[in-house]
């Protein structure tokens, strides 16, 4: 045998033993919360911060039975609120958060081509915030390593066929993609999940494009004919600038870019804006205009322990600052527990991670996801009166 067919012989065993590996540390975080799960509930006080309503309006509507009757545990008192809970409590209400009836939904592609960004980390994260904020979400995971997939407990190659995923729409054998959306253990967030089987599309759209180059509006068109049932879309797309990501860039109307804080990703990251800008530049000349309602840098894993990477902040900042979101994602070791328990931080609980370390995780995701929705409100006319009255514009 020759010593390539033996390299080649052992790459395969490695990729065995790594496909073992993975769907060891899978089950074992499934067996302990399974697909089907609810996140984790709140408790009376954060319900009522939630929904925008006292705890007597709401007990008052439970007792009438506009609202269905409270969950009881073993102890005789309340166990806690669901999502689903807390959105039909806001719908009777009328408060739950919506684009207006002539909002455009608002499809946002989180992006950079480096591995290691925090690009899936942002995608998810903000997904189940905007849906704990009662939005109705649709994250598409457009990237064939299916990491987002696995976050909403999916092996992508055993749970997850080619013909579930954007692969079927994207090589011309399917119309829409309502074919693809999925509903989440998460009230309001639906899913188009992803497999490793999507790479093939990479290879069919690369061949379309040098015969049409609308094949690059493939996406652009299938996202508009299901984004009327969501108020926000987030793309996830391939750490690369293929044709997969191009697409991606094409369809999406905002721009989220990850960045971390080292001297490396921050160059990478202008590389990446460099290629972008002149990619766009010749698709907007075969296709017609590209244009993001807003397009802003995320800081991510920010060491504040590090003089290095704090001082590295205010440099970019100072350079780079009306296109930096104000607020920064910053490094966490619960997130890293977490992900290892098959979670993210706003499923997991005490259980998972000590309560300090949760809290300020979470208070770095919120601080930057409300940023997000911020932003996100500012493209619906129907929402600026209430950002000028609460004073965020």
């Amino acid at each position: 045998m020759s010593t390539r067919g033996i390299t080649l012989e052992q790459l395969g065993q490695l990729v065995e033993r790594g496909e073992r590996l993975r769907r060891l540390i899978h089950k074992t975080a499934m067996d302990e919360r399974p697909i089907g799960a609810p996140p984790a509930r709140w408790g009376l006080k954060e319900a009522c911060d939630l929904i925008g309503r006292s705890a007597t309006a709401i007990r008052e509507a439970e007792t009438s039975g506009k609202l269905p009757a409270p969950e009881l545990g073993a102890n005789g008192r309340r166990v806690g609120f669901t999502l689903d809970a807390i959105n039909a409590a806001r719908d009777h209400f009328g408060t739950r958060l919506r684009r207006g009836d002539t909002d455009e939904p608002v499809c946002l592609a989180v992006s950079n081509f480096k591995g290691g960004s925090s690009k899936t980390t942002t995608s998810v994260h903000l997904a189940q915030y905007l849906a704990i904020k009662g939005l109705r979400v649709l994250l598409v995971d457009a990237d064939s390593q299916g990491s987002t997939t696995q976050t909403f407990g999916y092996i992508p190659d055993d749970d997850i066929d080619v013909e579930a995923t954007l692969h079927p729409f994207l090589v011309g054998e399917q119309k829409d993609l309502r074919y693809a959306v999925r509903t989440t253990k998460w009230s309001g967030l639906s899913l188009i999940p992803a497999s490793l089987d999507l790479y093939g599309a990479e290879y069919a759209l690369g061949r379309g494009i040098s015969q049409d180059s609308r094949v690059l509006n493939r996406l652009r068109s299938g996202i508009a004919g299901i984004k009327s049932d969501f108020d926000v879309i987030i793309l996830d797309p391939p750490p690369a600038l293929g044709m997969i990501a191009l697409s991606v860039m094409r369809a999406a109307d905002a721009l989220l870019i990850t960045m971390p804080v080292g001297a490396y990703d921050l160059f990478s990251t202008i590389s990446y804006l460099n290629m972008a800008h002149q990619v766009l530049d010749s698709i907007t000349q075969m296709l017609g205009p590209t244009e993001y309602k807003f397009l802003k840098l995320l800081i991510t894993r920010l060491d504040e322990a590090s003089e290095v990477q704090v001082a590295m902040t205010d440099v970019i900042l100072d350079h780079l600052g009306p296109f930096v979101l104000p607020v920064a994602v910053k490094k966490t070791a619960g997130l890293d527990r977490a992900g290892m328990r098959g979670r993210s931080l706003y499923e997991a609980g005490p259980e998972d991670i000590p309560a300090k370390t949760l809290k300020r995780g979470l208070a770095s995701f919120n601080n930057a996801n409300d940023e997000i929705l911020r932003l996100l409100r500012r493209c619906w006319p129907s929402h600026i009166e209430a950002l000028r009255a609460e004073g965020l514009l």
